[in-house]
């Protein structure tokens, strides 16, 4: 029995703080947790407390045998960013693209996220996945966050997203500029009018 851990694949306080450390440390956390180790996480959902630190590394792990978990609680009204993590290990990690739908609603707000922290962590997973698949519904929806937003971090995460769309790295934004002989508010009304027409990159 590894460190810390109890009876019957149970974690202690300190072991859960010590996993979510490395995990801040170390993008490979999978390969250095075991299942027992996972399953130790696993074990206790219940405590609110670190149920948002559970999740996550559960969702780093890429482990399949979560998806269960996910599905749970990406509808979690608690904690919003227990749910913004759950849907994200579902759509990211495991490419469970049928909860596009639950995605789409997040970002179009919910009552229960009146911080609007879901909306933010659902614009970063739809910032992912219009990096391959240019979806005309999904990109919509962000350009109405963009344009009809009234929370200035909502409209930031929503550029971001849409210059992704475009096929604009942020770290090209300056380079795209001056090859075009534009501004940047040029550019970003460039980028919007294009994907409102459908013109997407290859």
């Amino acid at each position: 029995m590894k460190g810390n851990q109890k009876s019957k694949g149970r974690l202690s306080k300190r072991d859960l703080n010590s996993y979510q450390k490395r995990l801040m440390e170390d993008g490979n956390l999978i390969e250095k947790l075991s299942r027992e180790e996972l399953d130790g996480v696993a074990s206790d959902l219940t405590n609110p407390d670190d149920l948002y630190q559970r999740v996550r590394i559960l969702a780093k792990s890429f482990d399949p045998r979560y998806i269960p978990v996910f599905e749970k609680l990406a509808t979690y009204a608690d904690d919003t960013m227990v749910a913004g993590e759950a849907l994200r290990a579902l759509i990211d990690f495991h490419g469970r693209h049928e909860y596009l739908p639950l995605l789409m609603k997040y970002i179009e707000g919910v009552n229960w996220d009146p911080y609007d922290d879901l909306k933010l962590h659902s614009i970063g997973i739809a910032e992912f996945l219009l990096k391959e698949h240019k979806d005309q519904e999904l990109i919509a929806l962000v350009i109405k966050q963009f344009e009809e937003s009234d929370n200035s971090v909502v409209r930031d995460a929503a550029h971001e997203a849409l210059m992704t769309a475009a096929g604009i790295d942020r770290s090209d934004v300056s380079t795209t500029i001056a090859a075009r002989g534009m501004t940047e508010d040029d550019l970003r009304l460039d980028v919007i009018a294009r994907l409102k027409k459908g013109q997407l990159p290859n």
